[in-house]
């Protein structure tokens, strides 16, 4: 997500896992995590390092077009509630929340003016977007990156949901679901150099969009994700095979 693309987040990951499928030929091989130097899975099977994290200058937004109008959806914290490193290349089910959300008009990198609707999804508070249940699994690009691709666990129609954003009575509709596929990578393509912070945005293989694909998903942003509880501070690291 850095300055071009943001939400790393609806689902982001291991930030926007929270907080996700993918085609055989988008991939090459699964990898694996690697804990303080070792690989997670010659540790004890009861080993599952628990993910945090944060979002960088406290900005995410999701970018697309409704209604024929350029919108931003821009939050200004997002965290990870679940996410736990598993033994082999996938992480557990978890999902990310977002808050401090509101909705703009933009044109080019410029926010014009907020629109008058609330930004939630269902049974959340105003300016609180959860999203959909997913996990993250690891997998070695065909240009030789490692990224991580970001499974829902939801589908509709057998299409993949991140999240619906509700936004009530405005110029917007009232619903717009998010679909599609979601790859992470780290910004400065250190994925596989054990650290304690990785910074992640979304990779170029991803295909979100809203409602359908006329209405295609950017996200703009970048966030921090680290080990957190008996692990924290403990580096870490995603490793292709």
């Amino acid at each position: 997500m850095r300055s071009r693309l943001g939400l790393k987040a609806l689902g982001l990951c291991a930030l926007l896992v929270g907080v996700m499928a993918i085609t055989a030929s988008a991939a090459q091989a699964e990898g694996e995590w690697d804990v303080g130097g070792k690989k997670l899975s010659t540790y004890s099977p009861a080993l599952e390092p628990e993910v945090a994290g944060k979002l960088e200058n406290k900005m995410g937004t999701l970018l697309t077009n409704v209604n024929g109008l350029n919108i931003g959806v821009l939050c200004t914290a997002g965290t990870l509630t679940g996410v736990k490193l598993k033994a082999g290349d996938k992480t557990s089910n978890g999902f990310v929340t977002f808050t401090g959300c509101n909705v703009w008009e933009v044109s080019g990198s410029t926010f014009v003016k907020e629109l008058s609707c609330t930004v939630k999804t269902v049974g959340q508070a105003n300016g609180t977007v959860q999203s959909e249940e997913g996990y993250g699994l690891v997998e070695l690009h065909e240009d030789g990156s490692t990224v991580t691709l970001i499974i829902p666990l939801k589908e509709v129609e057998g299409k993949p949901l991140f999240g619906t954003i509700e936004f009530g009575a405005c110029a917007l509709p009232e619903e717009m679901p998010v679909y599609g596929k979601l790859d992470v990578k780290d910004c400065e393509n250190k994925a596989t150099v054990s650290q304690p912070i990785h910074l992640i945005e979304e990779h170029s293989l991803s295909a979100l969009y809203a409602i359908n694909t006329k209405h295609p998903v950017t996200l703009d942003g970048s966030a921090e994700v680290f080990l957190t509880g008996a692990h924290a501070g403990q580096s870490w690291a995603a490793l292709g095979e």
